[in-house]
């Protein structure tokens, strides 16, 4: 079920938005409106926002909702969501913003095009609008990268007539991206085992056994230095040579969610792994985050993928 069913159809959830949207205007007065917004997300999934202008700023952030709903279904304090709200609001335009994606020189407009993977299948109405590239069963698409402040940033979807307006083909906006995404976005790796070390915050050494990999499966975690919407360093020029100075010449990679993929030795059948993607696909991955539930084969050698179909697709 998508956040779509969970929230918009939910009459205590409009309540909540409309209620949250009048708090909103009385708190800021006149020199901003405050206007909710159905989003369409990643996998067709939807968001409701709360869009913001402030009289002559040429931005509008939209903050979501569901996440402050939640915690008011949990403390069911209204007053304390209202002020915390009301900060993040304060927030989005106390930040400084990267004036890259407002500047209409040529150069700059160049320079803050990066692109994201998806799943090609879940994202079939977002892309009727928008140019990609088809890269297996995924889909490349373009965005223009906003930095607000040091440690946030956010992208603005190209759409078709974005791209005409900026005077760039598809063919133009991948050679921008490829170029661009991997400097903003470097891409790290690590062993599993050290990924979930970091999230849990302990030595690798303590975590329980069932947690690390086995000495004769090797895995490797591929994600950028955010680990937002990391799946796409699988394009990046050196993806080969950093997987090539680990494993041999042909890997597995396993899309775990689209901010990051696990790759390891294709030295055996791919008929478990199948299973195990689609497990965590149900069970961990948010429905916005899911990119697929096929594996990848990878020849570092020759730099191909190729994509091998889980057979309850196929079915």
């Amino acid at each position: 079920m998508g956040q779509k069913d969970l929230y918009n159809d939910n009459p205590d959830f409009t309540g909540f938005s409309d209620t949250l949207k009048k708090a909103m205007e009385e708190e800021f007065g006149e020199d901003y409106t405050f206007v909710i917004r159905q989003q369409l997300k990643n996998n067709s999934t939807h968001r409701t926002g709360l869009s913001i202008t402030k009289e002559g700023c040429p931005v509008s952030p939209t903050i979501y909702l569901e996440d402050f709903y939640r915690r008011y279904l949990d403390k069911g304090d209204m007053t304390a969501v209202t002020a915390e709200f009301a900060e993040c609001c304060r927030k989005a335009f106390s930040e400084k913003l990267d004036t890259r994606f407002f500047d209409d020189d040529p150069e700059k407009v160049k320079a803050s095009v990066i692109f994201k993977l998806v799943n090609r299948r879940k994202n079939s109405e977002l892309l009727k609008n928008a140019p990609h590239r088809d890269f297996l069963d995924l889909a490349v698409l373009y965005y223009r990268y906003v930095k607000i402040g040091e440690d946030s940033a956010g992208g603005i979807l190209i759409t078709r007539k974005i791209a005409e307006n900026m005077g760039l083909s598809e063919e133009e906006l991948y050679s921008l991206a490829i170029k661009n995404t991997p400097g903003m976005f470097p891409l790290v790796s690590q062993p599993i085992t050290e990924m979930l070390a970091r999230l849990s915050g302990i030595p690798v050494e303590a975590l329980p056994e069932e947690m690390r990999s086995p000495d004769d499966l090797p895995l490797l975690v591929i994600s950028n230095r955010k680990y937002i919407d990391g799946a796409g360093c699988i394009l990046y020029p050196e993806f080969g040579k950093v997987i090539g100075e680990v494993f041999g010449n042909e890997v597995y990679i396993l899309p775990s969610s689209i901010h990051e993929l696990i790759v390891l030795p294709a030295d055996k059948p791919a008929d478990e792994l199948f299973k195990m993607v689609h497990e965590v696909n149900m069970t961990q991955v948010p429905a916005e985050d899911y990119l697929s539930d096929n594996v990848y084969r990878y020849n570092v050698a020759t730099g191909v993928h190729e994509v091998l179909l889980n057979p309850a697709e196929v079915a």
